[in-house]
């Protein structure tokens, strides 16, 4: 059997529309006998379980199928994702989401080519149906440390070295839909990105999604992180009460709380300054944006 050299992560829940696209795009990859796929299925039908069945019957080797009941959080699921897997390199592949069968082995050329470079990222297309290739072409910029610590530049298929979790820490399990933004930013603190050139697939936008849902968890969770990281003058005022049930300065994996500063080179003085630097532009501001940062100092937030 090949050596395993990258493993896709996936997690499954109410899945089934939605399976058979999945494993018929993971045999397309061009790396299949160079790859992985954990499955972590939560709760899974009869028809999801004979569907995974059927493709390691034809492709043995290839799937460790995680079954999980009952269902856990998707941040949860991705980290025993990690933990499982074998390859050198990490990446997600969600269950309604496609890749174009050159990706893989693109995404893993340039971090066997740029060995200070810890992920890649790359274009993509959005697209409003199952299975479909025609959508928005999205083209992501070049990467800036000072813009991807403020913002998800990285886009739906990133490709990591497993080895730095050990550095930066897993996903955060408080986040329902918010874990990947979280995690991408620690390691842009820490780490060199690179961009892939190419279209590496196709994500599904129908706003069912936990990240894409107009009613979820995504805003309160974004101002979560807004508020982890310092990136103060984005936080939306009308989510903040709600993001305050959060632990905004800890992370939750292993069953265990660790301090943020603990993954976060020099988190302490970079929050520090940017405190400092919100403070300095104040007379910018106003009247009622002060009067929140206030409430933020008085809650202990700032």
């Amino acid at each position: 059997m090949n050596q395993v050299k990258v493993s896709i992560i996936t997690s499954c829940f109410k899945g089934e529309r939605y399976l058979e696209g999945f494993l018929q795009n993971i045999s397309e990859q061009t790396t299949l006998d160079r790859m992985e796929v954990i499955l972590v299925h939560n709760e899974p039908t009869k028809k999801e379980i004979a569907l995974v069945n059927i493709f390691q019957k034809q492709y043995p080797g290839i799937i460790n199928h995680i079954v999980i009941n009952p269902v856990e959080l998707l941040s949860k699921s991705m980290n025993r994702c990690i933990k499982e897997a074998k390859g050198d390199y990490v990446t997600i592949l969600n269950i309604d989401d496609l890749r174009t069968p050159n990706s893989l082995k693109m995404q893993m050329e340039v971090l066997d080519e740029n060995p200070d470079v810890a992920l890649t990222y790359g274009d993509f297309i959005i697209v409003d149906k199952i299975c479909h290739t025609t959508g928005k072409l999205i083209n992501l910029p070049e990467f800036k440390k000072e813009k991807f610590i403020r913002g998800m530049f990285c886009g739906p298929f990133p490709l990591w070295r497993k080895e730095i979790n050990e550095k930066i820490g897993y996903f955060d399990e408080q986040f329902i839909s918010g874990a990947d933004f979280d995690l991408i930013i620690r390691i842009a603190l820490k780490y060199k990105m690179k961009k892939t050139q190419g279209i590496l697939g196709y994500y599904l936008n129908k706003h069912v999604g936990l990240s894409t849902r107009r009613r979820g968890s995504q805003p309160i969770e974004r101002t979560v992180i807004e508020l982890r990281y310092g990136i103060y003058n984005k936080v939306d005022f009308l989510y903040y009460k709600k993001a305050l049930r959060y632990k905004i300065y800890q992370i939750f994996f292993n069953d265990q709380w660790f301090p943020i500063n603990s993954f976060c080179s020099n988190y302490d003085n970079l929050i520090r300054d940017k405190k400092l630097k919100i403070f300095l532009s104040l007379t910018t501001y106003p009247l009622r944006f002060i009067q929140k940062i206030i409430s933020f100092i008085l809650r202990g937030i700032l």
